[in-house]
């Protein structure tokens, strides 16, 4: 019975919890949210992530035993590479605009249904390895970072599954492959924990390059939104502290 806890099953129910039930989650945040609570929600998941990612995933890197000078270098990588993803459109946010979850005005071209799911499948994948990573160095460390994909997955979750739809999808057709896609997590996190176990010098570096996602989708994408939501800087705080408290209470916990 004990090996339903070890750290792989531990992975396994994780990388569910960030990509199938974050995905059912959003498609019902879609129809039955306030914005009052979107900009809430979003808010928790920038705090959630920067914490994790500086106060838990890079000092893991650091007491593997990696140089800084490394763990710099691999930052950089992380970042630049994302921000390239981002450019050629297959690492979708939707956070830039005023309008939430990727909701355009009427006349603006949608974006093909195909390129939605490339990028959320490959953003899906590159998680799962992440998670692997992370459950791998220690199962609480694996559970704060699952818990920061979760979160910052329902945000952008939700506005793949608007794009579906605003290109011309039924709400089936939509949910269906976002659940396909969103189960390539848990492939992902399989090909990265076999190729991780046989090859831990590399967990490290994949542990900075988690720090730098989490760092990127916070800076660049959730705390732009944030600026354009008006009159709600105090539950915005209010819930961005939360995070960050949720996130050093796991660390606390593990330490």
């Amino acid at each position: 019975m004990s090996d339903y806890f070890s750290p792989f099953w531990q992975a396994v129910m994780g990388s569910a919890m960030g990509s199938v039930l974050s995905m059912f989650l959003a498609a019902a945040l879609i129809f039955g949210l306030s914005r009052r609570w979107i900009v809430r929600m979003v808010s928790f998941s920038a705090g959630l992530l920067l914490a994790v990612a500086l106060l838990d995933l890079l000092p893991e890197a650091a007491e593997s035993g990696m140089a800084m000078n490394r763990m710099g270098f691999w930052l950089l990588v992380g970042l630049l590479g994302l921000y390239a993803l981002e450019r050629t459109a297959l690492w979708r946010h939707d956070h830039g605009s005023e309008e939430p979850f990727g909701h355009h005005h009427h006349g603006e071209r949608s974006v093909p249904p195909a390129l939605v799911l490339l990028g959320n499948t490959l953003h899906n994948a590159t998680d799962g390895v992440l998670l692997a990573a992370a459950f791998l160095s220690d199962p609480v460390i694996g559970w704060s970072a699952a818990f920061a994909v979760a979160a910052h997955e329902i945000p952008r979750e939700a506005g793949d599954f608007v794009l579906l739809l605003e290109a011309g999808m039924s709400r089936r057709r939509a949910l269906f492959w976002s659940t396909v896609s969103s189960l390539v997590s848990l492939a992902g996190m399989l090909v990265g924990w076999y190729w991780l176990e046989h090859g831990r010098t590399w967990l490290p570096v994949v542990l900075t390059l988690a720090a730098a996602s989490f760092i990127y989708i916070a800076v660049c994408d959730l705390l732009p939104w944030l600026k354009h939501q008006h009159g709600a800087f105090a539950w915005q705080a209010g819930f961005m502290a939360s995070g960050v408290l949720v996130a050093m209470a796991g660390i606390a916990w593990a330490h």
